[in-house]
C-alpha cells in the first residue's frame, strides 16, 4: 500500500524564491505525516517556527548521541507467578541544559529526521552492555532480560541485522538476554517482510515482543505466522481492570490467546493491587508499571534488586 503525505506553500509576495518555497512545503510536509498516512498541510508561520524548534532540537540530539549524553533508565518486569525479577525494559532518556526532554517529543523528531537507526543502535548497544555488566558482578542473574523498543524505520534499514549482532558481540551478551520489542502497527505495516526479518532476528537467537498489543489492527492469520515470544498488553485496558467490564474480557481473551499460541503475556501499566489481583489470577506471565516499580537509572538498579529480594 503506497501513500502520500503533502506539503503545500503559496506564493505570498514574501516567500518569493524557490528555495524559500520548497522549505516552506517541506515544513507543511512534516506537518502533514504527524497527523497520519494520506494527509496534507499548508504552510503557515506558527509552522516555519515549530519547523525551526523541531530543527534544533534534532541537531542538540545528534551532538548529544555523538557526545554520549543519553542516558538509560530501567523499569523492572516482574513475574506474574512469584513476584521475581525477571527483566528490564530499557527507556531512553535525555536531559538538556538541566532539564529533561520528554521521549514523546524528541523520538518522533528521531524519526522524522533519520536519526532514530543511529539512536536505536546507541540504545543496543549500551542497554546490552549494562546487563552484562550486572550479571558479571553478580547484581543480577544470568537468565535477567533486558526489552528494547525498535521502530519501523530501523526495523526497516540495510544494516539492522549487523547492529544487533554487534551489539550483542560486542558486550558478551548471551543472545536469549536481549528482546526487542515492536508495536502492534510496526508490526502490521509490512506483515510479510516482518515475517522475513523477524526468522532472521529469531536465528540470532533474539526474543521478540509486539508492545501495544490490542490498540492496532492485527490479522490473527499473520499473528499466528509471526516468530513471536511475547504480546504486551497495552495499559489503556490494564488501567480500567475492575471498572469496565469490556476491558477485563478483552485483557483475559489477550493473555488466553497468547498462551495458546504458545506465548508469554506481559501487562504494562500495573499501578493498583486490584490490578494486579486480577492479573495474576488470570495466569498473566509478567507484569509491568509503576505498583512494581517506575524506570530508574542504572545507578539505582543494584539497590532496587536487593530491596525486592530483602522483600520475599
Amino acid at each position: 500500500l503506497v501513500s502520500s503525505s503533502i506539503g503545500i506553500a503559496i506564493y505570498d509576495n514574501i516567500k518569493h524564491t524557490e528555495a524559500d518555497l520548497l522549505k516552506a512545503a517541506d515544513a507543511a510536509m512534516y506537518q502533514a505525516k504527524r497527523k497520519g498516512r494520506s494527509q496534507f498541510a499548508y504552510f503557515s508561520p506558527e509552522l516555519e517556527a515549530q519547523a525551526m524548534k523541531r530543527m534544533e532540537i534534532a541537531r542538540n540530539l545528534n551532538e548529544a548521541i555523538n557526545l554520549d549524553e543519553l542516558s538509560i533508565f530501567y523499569q523492572p518486569q516482574i513475574s506474574g507467578l512469584d513476584g521475581s525479577l525477571v527483566g528490564f525494559e530499557a527507556l531512553m532518556r535525555w536531559k538538556k541544559d538541566g532539564e529533561w526532554i520528554s521521549p514523546a517529543l524528541f523520538i518522533p523528531i528521531a524519526e522524522e529526521t533519520g536519526l532514530i537507526p543511529k539512536l536505536g543502535e546507541w540504545i543496543l548497544q549500551h542497554a546490552c552492555r549494562q546487563l552484562k555488566d550486572w550479571q558479571d558482578s553478580q547484581i543480577l542473574d544470568s537468565n535477567i532480560k533486558i526489552a528494547v523498543n525498535v521502530s519501523n524505520r530501523q526495523l526497516q534499514s540495510n544494516n539492522f541485522l549487523e547492529v544487533l549482532a554487534s551489539a550483542l558481540s560486542s558486550s558478551g551478551l548471551a543472545p536469549g538476554c536481549l528482546e526487542l520489542e515492536l508495536t502492534e502497527s510496526t508490526v502490521m505495516d509490512d506483515p510479510k517482510g516482518t515475517i522475513n526479518t523477524f526468522n532472521q532476528i529469531h536465528k540470532l537467537g533474539i526474543e521478540i515482543a509486539v508492545d501495544d498489543f490490542g490498540t492496532g489492527y492485527s490479522s490473527l492469520n499473520y499473528l499466528r505466522q509471526l516468530p513471536l515470544d511475547r504480546l504486551k498488553i497495552d495499559q489503556s485496558f490494564v488501567k480500567d481492570i475492575n471498572l469496565d467490564r469490556n476491558d477485563e474480557a478483552i485483557v483475559k481473551a489477550i493473555i488466553a490467546l497468547s498462551h495458546n499460541l504458545g506465548l508469554k503475556v506481559v501487562a504494562e501499566g500495573v499501578e493498583t493491587e486490584v490490578q494486579s489481583a486480577f492479573l495474576r489470577k488470570h495466569k498473566c506471565d509478567i507484569l509491568q508499571g509503576y505498583l512494581y516499580g517506575r524506570p530508574i537509572p542504572a545507578v539505582e538498579v543494584a539497590n532496587f534488586v536487593e530491596q525486592l529480594n530483602a522483600a520475599k
